[in-house]
């Protein structure tokens, strides 16, 4: 692997990584506001009761 090769590689690697914090990240937070809506159903749902 020559240089140009090398900085290439460790570019896209980066990238990866990147989209990847990104992307668990969004995860992350979408889990969070469905159990807080699944949680606030299931108070409303008790509630009645």
């Amino acid at each position: 692997m020559n240089r140009q090769e090398e900085v290439l590689f460790l570019y896209a690697d980066k990238k990866v990584a990147d989209f990847q914090k990104k992307s668990l990240g969004t995860f992350q937070k979408n889990s969070r506001n469905i159990s807080e809506k699944l949680s606030e159903h299931f108070r409303k749902t008790l509630g009645t009761f």
